[in-house]
């Protein structure tokens, strides 16, 4: 019985800098996402973050800069005052570092 090696495509391995200076990155990309509506007690801020933790899980090595974010706010429950906010990030993705 022989064995036959499996190939893995290179861009689709997470490449790891440890111990090497980063000479550049392959690809660059923005990305932007929207949150579920969220009550008070939230923001901006903590969007963008949480969508730099889920972009650190698809996008291991890279570097992430956020470029902008926003909110809209929606009030369900009219003649009261209860907003509901949806916040916006766009996200600068440095991924695929290249070492040497």
């Amino acid at each position: 019985m022989s064995i036959t090696p499996i190939l893995v495509a290179a861009m689709n391995v997470p490449r790891d800098c440890s111990g090497r200076n980063v000479e550049g990155y392959a690809r660059e990309f923005d990305v932007t996402r929207e949150s579920p509506e969220m009550g008070g007690g939230h923001n901006q801020s903590e969007w963008c973050d949480t969508l730099k933790a889920t972009l650190r899980g698809e996008h291991p090595g890279a570097q992430f800069a956020v470029v902008r974010s926003g909110e809209h706010t929606n009030n369900h429950c009219a003649p009261l005052n209860c907003p509901q906010y949806t916040y916006t990030c766009t996200i600068h993705v440095k991924a695929d570092p290249i070492c040497h």
